[in-house]
């Protein structure tokens, strides 16, 4: 991994940080950007219902999203910036609150000089239909895709080690549908499952280190 590489990656928007897994910041693939988004949507409306919409009681909703939406039309905001926005029309809510309902509700992406190595900068947002690709989301189908590619670089799993790694519902009925491209794997006396294209002879890598946030 050569973090000048993935910085270049990140100017060039071929890499983007978006929410998407567990409702934290990601670096993924542009070309892979929409779909992590739209299939994790109901992670980031569940952590609305239960941690932010008790501080915005009586908002109207789509009258944020719809302003929003608009104010980041082709162009990059703070997340100061677009909280000072919202908040002139939204008066009686608080500009960080709005700034996490639009968060929640409309698919964003975060940009340079956020996720380059070595720099920082404030939280800036932009429309994320508007720097990827965009298309109809099968959701059936991609969670699939999703679960054998988890697999691939994971597992062997359990449907419950991929509800943590998505904070997804239903990764039970997910997994089921994988049919005749999973296997399952007796790991220790625990039925497992498997990509079945997974290379399972090679000796696992040892185990490392690594560094990981407070959170």
């Amino acid at each position: 991994f050569d973090p000048e590489t993935a910085s270049s990656l990140v100017r060039t928007g071929e890499l983007v940080r978006v929410v998407c897994m567990r409702s934290t910041i990601h670096l993924v693939h542009a070309s892979d950007a929409w779909s992590l988004r739209s299939l994790t949507a109901p992670v980031l409306l569940r952590e609305y219902a239960a941690a932010i919409a008790r501080r915005l009681p009586g908002v109207d909703v789509q009258a944020v999203v719809d302003r929003a939406q608009g104010v980041l039309d082709g162009t990059t905001m703070t997340s100061r910036e677009l909280g000072r926005v919202l908040s002139e029309r939204f008066e009686d809510y608080a500009g960080p609150d709005l700034v996490n309902l639009v968060r929640c509700h409309v698919p964003l992406l975060q940009r340079p000089a956020r996720g380059e190595w070595g720099t920082t900068g404030p939280v800036a947002y932009a429309r994320l239909d508007q720097h990827v690709p965009v298309h109809d989301v099968d959701t059936r189908a991609e969670l699939r895709e999703l679960a054998l590619r988890y697999l691939r670089a994971y597992g062997p799993a359990a449907p419950a080690d991929f509800a943590a790694w998505t904070a997804l519902r239903g990764a039970r009925e997910v997994f089921e549908s994988l049919g005749d491209d999973a296997v399952s794997v007796d790991v220790d006396g625990r039925v497992l499952v498997d990509a079945g294209d997974a290379d399972r002879t090679s000796a696992p890598p040892p185990p490392t280190a690594r560094l990981l946030a407070e959170f």
